[in-house]
This record gives C-alpha cells, structure tokens and sequence, in this order.
C-alpha cells in the first residue's frame, strides 16, 4: 500500500512539474517575440508581444516591446498607447516615457511632450536622450538658441556620446552658423565613424562654404569605413557624377552590381544613374533584371511604367498595370494613375 501511494505521489509530482508556470509562458512568448522582431517579421512578433500580455497584463517589458513592433508597422497611435501602458505597469520605466514623448513631439503635442521629458529629467536629471528630445521640443517651439545650449549642456554631461554634437552640428547647420557647425561634425566622425550623416552632412556643409576639395577626401573616408557597400559605391558614385566625372560614376555603379549580384539596390543605383543620363534603354534593361532579383518592390516597378510611359512603351506598361496596379493604385503614383486612363 505504502508503495502505491509513493509511486501515486511520484506521478502526480512529475504531473505538476511537468506543467509550465505562467511566468514561464510569458518568457516563452517574449523570446518568441524578440526572435520575431529581430527577424523583422513584425506581425508575427506583435502576435507573440500580445500573448504574453494576456498572461501578464502588468508586464512593462511586453507593452514596452509591443510599442516599439506598433513604431516599425507604423501606427504611431497604437504605439503610443503601448508606451503609456508599461508606464502605468512601472512608472520607472524610463524608456517608455521617453518614447512615448518622442511619439507625442512627432504628433505636435508639444505641451504633453515637454510634460513626458520633465518627469524623465526629474528622475535622471543626467539623461542625455532626454536631453536630445527637450532639444527636439525646443527647437518645434521656434526657440534655435535654447536648443543649442541644452545640446551643449549633453555634450558635457556626455562628452563622448556621438549623436550629441551630430544633433548640435545638424543645428547649427541649419541656423546657417556653418564655421560653429563643422567642428561638431568631425567630433562626431572621430567618435563613430560609422554614421553616415555627418559625412554627407559635413559635404554638403563644404560645398556651401565654396571648399569643395575638402569633399573628395571626406567621401572616400566614408568609402574605406567598413559597412554597406552598395550605400557606400551609391554615395561615391552620386559625388562623381556631381563632378561630371560620369564614367568613373558609371564603373562605380557597375563594379557594385557585379560585386553584388543578388542585391537589387545596386542594380536599382545602376538603372538610376542610366535614367538620370536620360539612357532610358540601358536603364530599363538594368531595372527589369533588378525586378527578377525583387519583384514584390514598387519603386523598380515604377521606375520601369515611367520609363515606359516616357518611352510610349504601352503595352509594356499596360501589362505592369495589369500586374500590379492590385499593390500600386494605393499609393497615388502618377504615371499609374495616367496610365490606367488611357
């Protein structure tokens, strides 16, 4: 008897181990979810965020995450509410406020904005993205100066946070203080050489100033840091053709497609620079082999009904519309909308 009723025990132990807590779930859900979301299949991870909050409604974590998936399927509404919820489940959850205060600058509240940021600074009065987004709020009132001098004041909570003197630099580019602007920008190359903004920025800064011979060595700089090579060939090849040196362009652009022949954005770089030299032929050929490489992209798609139309290529055109114009009419695309009248 005394056998029984252990072996009875042992089974229902093993029964109840064997079950997974809800906190287990909820772990489940949420890895399931990161795994979605970094695989960019948002929809799928929104699902999986969504689980995990029905196990755990007070989850800041998953309200938090299930924002940032509503920011990348753009509904900032959705997104907004998100945030505000893992606040309400943890008002110390610093990274929800300061969310949730972007989403409502972008919105123009500016007066909810600059209540999110104060509680933020209140908090963590050291927070330098707090910083940037009372600089962002600052600059939405029309108040340039006092922008520039919280950005400063990050700087030196912050010296070595590169996206600081990027956002002062972009600033004072703007206010046309150009000699203030271009030490922010190479501060900013010397702590991320990464960024590509401050690059073309600085460039643009240097054409406007009348020094164009300091552009060349800037873009090649950009050019040797490891990263995307098809952005990197495009943006060499978009400053030769600003020289006019169009066959240099032209081979920059083709050594990109064929060093990287399944990626349809250098074919697209290609077919684009053949349009722009109004080599409507060689670009339509290039933008038809960048859409067996992408076929579900509608702006290769366009490119080759505008050159069509251009062209008078009707029935090429008329069988795009055919294909596509289910995805395309959406968008208020010109050439569609004329083409579908004929």
């Amino acid at each position: 008897m005394k056998i029984k009723f252990v072996l009875y025990f042992l089974c229902l132990f093993c029964l109840i181990s064997s079950c997974s807590s809800p906190q287990d779930d909820v772990a489940k859900h949420l890895e399931a979810a990161g795994k979605y979301f970094a695989a960019k299949e948002f929809e799928n991870a929104k699902i999986e965020f969504q689980n995990a909050i029905q196990l755990d409604p007070q989850n800041d974590t998953a309200h938090f995450e299930l924002g940032e998936t509503y920011v990348h399927l753009q509904d900032p509404v959705k997104a907004a509410a998100s945030f505000s919820q893992a606040v309400t489940a943890n008002p110390d959850n610093i990274k929800a406020r300061l969310r949730m205060g972007q989403i409502l600058l972008l919105a123009k509240e500016t007066k909810q904005a600059r209540d999110a940021v104060n509680e933020i600074l209140e908090k963590q009065p050291e927070n330098v993205e707090a910083m940037h987004l009372l600089s962002s709020i600052q600059i939405q009132e029309r108040n340039l100066p006092l922008a520039v001098k919280t950005l400063e004041k990050a700087i030196a909570m912050a010296p070595s946070d590169a996206r600081t003197y990027l956002f002062l630099a972009h600033l004072l580019y703007a206010m046309n203080r150009l000699d203030e602007a271009e030490p922010h920008y190479l501060k900013t190359i010397e702590l991320d050489k990464t960024l590509r903004a401050p690059y073309m920025e600085l460039a643009g800064l240097y054409r406007q100033k009348g020094e164009p011979d300091k552009i060349e060595p800037l873009i090649h700089q950009w050019v040797a840091v490891p990263g995307d090579p098809v952005q990197k060939s495009n943006d060499l090849g978009r400053f030769q053709e600003s020289r006019g040196q169009l066959d240099q362009a032209e081979k920059t652009y083709i050594d990109a497609s064929a060093n990287n022949p399944k990626n349809s954005e250098a074919l697209v770089n290609l077919g684009s620079f053949y349009a722009r030299q109004k080599k409507n032929d060689k670009a339509l050929d290039i933008f038809l082999k960048a859409l067996n490489l992408d076929k579900e992209n509608p702006d290769i798609q366009t490119s080759i009904a505008t050159i069509s139309f251009e062209k008078k290529n009707m029935k090429r055109l008329k069988r795009l519309l055919m294909k596509f114009w289910p995805r395309t009419r959406t968008m208020n695309r010109p050439i569609f909308s004329k083409a579908a009248c004929m």
